[in-house]
């Protein structure tokens, strides 16, 4: 028994797939061939790897050119009469901009222009026009569960760098995970790169971690915020557990179901930081960090940390130590010293604050304060477009962020 909504639906656009072939086959034997992009590819070998220009055939412009013709197929017009027949495939019920609602000349073109989307993602796999019945099969499948249902499924991954496990994944909640990513993501991201956001060669080596999720929707765009929300709060839960140049990548979303069209990057892009010092989590540690992220979660809003904990984030995203030390110093600031309070010295009142607060002796207390007034002082100094000793500062930076990661924990 078939475990399709509809075969009579299939089997029409199975032939409407196998006539469009026939014409674009047609046209290339009449010396109009498709446009080929130039990709690079990841080629993995015994030796290692290497890196190979390959050529992908676009058929965009040439269905675009032909659109008129293939939209008047017996094929296209068995598939629209198959579709208007069956109750299970939902008609959308959309407005027109001024507010009047779809007539049926506007449904019959939206079905038309449906198939040839699939005609699209069809070749794009395919690579080519002669009919692949397999490939037509597993497409279909896709399609037919997303045109009753709308749900779209994605696999969501945000690269790691700087970042190892003595351990091939973690599970940090209810489907979020930090794993290795496998060499066929790898090599699908590179080839599939869009606005430079591919991750950086050196990921293929054994050590390449990714945050990981997956979700399904009829509500992607919803659910990409609360995804983005979720990857920021664990990897700042990762930066205040442990020390280290923690840094991330585009997250990005491959999708597992059907989709005619989709943007592969979630958020922006990123100018990536991913040479620095190592940060290790052990599997000794996930106790521990477990009920730390735990912690974390409940305490994340709580408005004095904000600022405190957005600057702590930025300070790992620079490449300058005066851009470091601002924001970090910032960080200090609105964390200690609130609205009503306006120290003259506030490297003074920072340091005294954080001293009593992370001191547990007298001369702990003392080296804290006179530390962070030294910080303080070489700050104003940036800021302010005075001389300062860079081999200073540049020393300072670690024991600095190491006092604010310590402050904010404290204060959680």
């Amino acid at each position: 028994m078939s475990d399709l909504f509809d075969v009579e639906i299939s089997l029409a656009l199975k032939d409407f797939i196998k006539a469009s072939c026939s014409i674009l086959q047609e046209y290339d034997r009449k010396g109009e061939h498709p446009r080929y992009v130039t990709k690079e590819k990841v080629v993995l070998h015994e030796k290692g790897m290497s890196i190979e220009d390959v050529q992908i055939p676009s058929y965009v412009s040439l269905i675009f050119k032909v659109r008129d013709k293939l939209e008047n197929l017996d094929e296209i017009n068995r598939v629209v009469e198959k579709r208007l027949q069956n109750t299970v495939f939902p008609r959308p019920s959309l407005l027109r901009d001024n507010g009047k609602p779809l007539t049926d000349d506007d449904y019959v073109y939206s079905l038309k222009w449906g198939s040839i989307q699939f005609l699209f993602r069809y070749l794009d796999e395919n690579r080519g026009v002669a009919f692949n019945e397999s490939l037509f099969d597993k497409l279909y499948k896709e399609y037919e569960y997303y045109e009753v249902t709308k749900i779209v499924k994605f696999n969501v991954i945000c690269p790691l760098f700087n970042f190892e496990m003595n351990t091939d994944e973690f599970k940090i909640e209810e489907n979020y995970i930090i794993r290795k990513i496998t060499n066929e993501e790898f090599q699908q991201i590179y080839l599939d790169d869009v606005f430079d956001s591919r991750p950086p060669f050196i990921m293929i080596h054994a050590v390449r971690f990714v945050i990981s999720t997956t979700y399904e929707s009829d509500e992607p765009e919803t659910i990409k915020d609360k995804i983005i929300e979720k990857i920021d709060t664990i990897i700042t839960t990762l930066r205040l557990y442990g020390e280290g140049d923690l840094n991330h990548g585009v997250i990005r979303q491959i999708p597992i179901s059907w989709t005619s069209g989709y943007n592969p990057l979630i958020g922006n892009k990123r100018s990536v930081i991913w040479r620095g010092r190592t940060y290790v989590l052990n599997i000794e540690e996930f106790g521990s960090f477990s009920a730390f992220y735990s912690k974390f979660k409940e305490s994340k809003n709580i408005k004095r940390l904000q600022i405190a904990l957005s600057r702590f984030n930025f300070s790992y995203d620079r490449n300058r130590d005066e851009d470091k030390i601002i924001d970090l110093i910032v960080g200090f600031e609105s964390l200690i010293v609130e609205e009503k309070e306006r120290p003259w010295d506030r490297g003074a009142y920072v340091g005294t604050a954080c001293s009593m607060l992370i001191g547990k002796t007298y001369d702990e207390r003392k080296d804290i304060k006179k530390f962070l007034q030294d910080a303080f002082n070489i700050r104003n100094r940036i800021v302010h477009g005075s001389n300062y000793d860079k081999k200073k500062l540049k020393k300072i930076i670690p024991d600095l962020e190491s006092l604010l990661r310590k402050s904010l924990i404290l204060l959680l």
